[in-house]
C-alpha cells in the first residue's frame, strides 16, 4: 500500500483567474522511502498541490473532487483538528523560505520546542534533549547556541537547517519539502540535499520534494512529476526522465537547464574599461552592551573588466561579491583603495561629481519587486533617470517605450505598476530601467537566482543580445555557476571578502586552481547528470 495517494484531485480558482483550476485531475503515488520531485514553472500548481495535500489551502481555494490518501486515510474527509494532529505527528513541511515561516521573536530552541510541548507529553528536559539532539542531527554548528539565537543572528543554510529539524524533530512519515534550497550557495544546496537524502534513507521517510531546479532532481529524486498549468503531464523514473523525456514541456524545461560545459571562447578586446586596486571594506556593528563585532567583508581586493566582456563574480554568502558590486557603483562607500574609470578614482568623488559618471555604471538588482516603485507605472519609471540628467519628458517616455520593446515587453505595459507582472518580466523592467541611461557598464547582482529555468534562459538570452546589440561591459554576480559557464568570459572566485583564484570562464572550470573553487565546483546539484548530458544551451 503506497503511503500517500492522490487520486483525480482538482481544485478550483476563484473566478476571474487565468484558469479555472489550480490543480486539476491530478493522480500520483507516493511510497514509503521514496521522493518524487514535482517540477514545473511558476504558476504550474506545484505548491498548490502540496499545500492541499497538507490541508494549508488558503481559503480562498477549494478541493471541488478528487482524494489523497495518507496510509488507506482519507484526509480530505478529517475534521481540522484531527488534521492538525496528523500533520504534527506523522505528516511535516519544510517551507521555502525560513526567514518568513520562522517566528523572528522566538528563539530557535523554543520555536522547535513547542512542536515538542504540543504533541508529546515530554517534561521539559526531556524535551530540552530531544531539541539539542535534533539540531545535532542535521548538523548545526555549535547547537548550544543555536538554541538561544534568533532566527536573524544565523545564516540562511543554518536558518533551512533550523526549519528541517523542527520539520523532523517528531520523526514524520511524510514529508513535503517546498523548494527548500532555492536562492543558497552551492555548497550550502549540496549539504542540505545531501542532509535530507540521509534522513529520509535512516528514518524511511516519504518526501514530496518541490522545485524547478533539475540539478536538484538529478541529485535527489526516485522519481519525477512534471507539471504545468496545473496538470500532471510526466510521471516517470527520474533516470528516464531526464534522459528520454516524453513530453515537448519537460523536453523544454530541460533544454533551458544552463550547462556547466563552458560557452566556447570569444574574442576579446584587451583595453581595460574598469580598474578595481586594492579595494578593502569593513563593516562594524554592535557596541558596548552588545560588543562589538568588526567583519571584512572586502580584504585588498582587485579586479579589471575588459571593454565588450561580462566578468563573472561567484562564492558563498558572505564572500563579499554583493559588496563589492554595491562598492563598485558607490551605492557603498569603500574605506580604502580605488575605482578607476574613465580616468576618475571614483572613491572618495562627492556625489555631484558622480553624477554625469552615474548614467555610465548601472545595476539590475536581485529582487525586481523590492528595487522598483510600486506607486509608479513602468513608464515614469524607466524614464526617471533620463529625466534626472536633462531630458525631456516626453522625450524620456518615448524612449521608455522603445526599451520595454527592447527587453520583449509589449508597449501596452507601459502604464502597468509592477505589481501587475510575473517575476521575470519585473527583470525585464530592471533591465529596461538600467538601460535608460545608456550605460557602459551593467553591474547584475543575482538578476536571474529566483528564476524559473525557462524564464531564467530568456533573461540570459536578453542579456546577452543587449550586451552585443549596444557593446556593453558586464559584471555578473552569482551563486549558480551554471549560469556563470554560460554567460560569462571571464571568472573570479571570492572567499572570505578575498580572490581566491581569477581566469578565463573555460581555464577555471577546466583546471581549478584553488581548493576552494574545486568545493565549489563539486557540489554542484546534478553534476554527473549534466557531464552525461548533451550541452544544448543558452544563450
Amino acid at each position: 500500500m503506497p503511503l500517500l495517494s492522490v487520486q483525480n484531485l482538482k481544485v478550483r480558482l476563484p473566478s476571474g483567474g487565468d484558469r479555472p483550476y489550480a490543480v486539476r485531475g491530478v493522480s500520483f503515488d507516493l511510497s514509503p522511502d521514496e521522493i518524487v520531485c514535482v517540477v514545473g514553472e511558476s504558476g504550474s500548481g506545484k505548491s498548490i498541490l502540496a499545500k492541499t495535500v497538507m490541508g494549508l489551502l488558503p481559503r480562498k481555494l477549494s478541493v471541488e473532487s478528487g482524494t489523497i490518501e495518507f496510509e488507506g486515510r482519507s484526509l480530505l474527509e478529517l475534521r481540522e483538528g484531527q488534521r492538525r494532529a496528523l500533520r504534527g505527528e506523522q505528516m511535516s513541511m519544510i517551507f521555502q523560505e525560513p526567514m518568513s515561516a520562522l517566528n523572528p521573536l522566538h528563539t530557535i530552541g523554543r520555536q522547535i520546542d513547542e512542536v515538542l510541548r504540543i504533541h508529546t507529553r515530554l517534561k521539559r528536559r526531556e524535551r530540552e534533549a530531544k531539541v539539542l539532539q535534533i539540531l545535532e542531527a542535521v548538523k548545526l554548528p555549535d547547537p548550544q547556541h543555536i538554541i538561544k539565537a534568533f532566527p536573524h543572528e544565523i545564516s540562511g543554510g543554518q536558518r533551512q537547517r533550523a526549519m528541517i529539524a523542527m520539520a523532523l524533530v517528531l520523526g514524520p512519515k511524510f514529508l513535503v519539502a517546498d523548494e527548500p534550497t532555492t536562492a543558497l550557495d552551492v555548497t550550502t544546496q549540496a549539504e542540505i540535499l545531501r542532509l535530507i537524502r540521509e534522513i529520509q534513507q535512516a528514518q524511511k521517510t516519504g518526501i514530496l520534494f518541490i522545485t524547478h531546479d533539475f540539478g536538484v532532481v538529478a541529485e535527489v529524486a526516485d522519481r519525477v512529476a512534471v507539471m504545468k498549468h496545473g496538470e500532471l503531464v510526466e510521471l516517470g523514473r527520474t533516470e528516464e526522465v531526464l534522459k528520454s523525456p516524453q513530453h515537448e514541456y519537460t523536453r523544454s524545461l530541460i533544454e533551458a537547464v544552463p550547462s556547466l560545459h563552458p560557452r566556447p571562447v570569444r574574442a576579446q578586446k584587451t583595453e581595460s574599461l574598469l580598474e578595481v586596486r586594492e579595494l578593502q571594506k569593513v563593516f562594524r556593528s554592535g557596541g558596548l552592551l552588545l560588543g562589538a563585532r568588526t567583519v571584512h567583508a572586502l580584504k585588498g581586493v582587485s579586479l579589471s573588466l575588459a571593454r565588450g566582456t561580462t566578468l563573472g563574480i561567484v562564492g558563498e554568502s558572505g564572500s563579499g561579491k554583493s559588496t563589492l558590486a554595491r562598492c563598485i557603483i558607490r551605492l557603498l562607500e569603500s574605506d580604502s583603495g580605488e575605482i578607476r574609470y574613465a580616468e576618475h578614482n571614483l572613491v572618495g568623488l562627492s556625489n555631484a561629481e558622480l553624477l554625469p559618471i552615474r548614467k555610465r555604471i548601472q545595476m539590475v538588482f536581485q529582487d525586481p519587486y523590492g528595487s522598483l516603485n510600486p506607486r509608479l507605472t513602468v513608464v515614469r519609471m524607466i524614464a526617471q533617470g533620463p529625466m534626472l540628467h536633462g531630458t525631456s519628458r516626453a522625450e524620456a517616455e518615448r524612449r521608455a517605450s522603445e526599451l520595454l520593446e527592447l527587453v520583449g515587453l509589449d508597449a501596452s505595459a507601459a502604464h502597468r505598476y509592477p505589481h501587475e507582472f510575473s517575476g521575470g518580466q519585473r527583470q525585464r523592467i530592471g533591465i529596461a530601467r538600467a538601460l535608460a541611461l545608456e550605460p557602459e557598464i551593467l553591474v547584475a547582482d543575482e538578476p536571474v537566482s529566483a528564476l524559473d529555468v525557462s524564464v531564467q534562459a530568456q533573461v540570459l538570452r536578453l542579456l546577452e543580445s543587449i550586451r552585443e546589440r549596444l557593446h556593453l561591459s558586464m559584471i555578473f554576480v552569482t551563486h549558480d555557476l551554471r549560469v556563470a559557464a554560460q554567460v560569462c568570459d571571464s571568472i573570479m572566485v571570492m572567499q572570505r571578502g578575498e580572490v581566491v583564484e581569477f581566469g578565463a570562464t573555460t581555464e577555471v572550470y577546466s583546471n581549478p586552481q584553488h581548493p576552494y573553487t574545486q568545493k565549489l565546483l563539486e557540489a554542484i546539484p546534478g553534476k554527473m547528470w549534466d557531464q552525461a548530458a548533451p550541452a544544448t544551451q543558452t544563450p
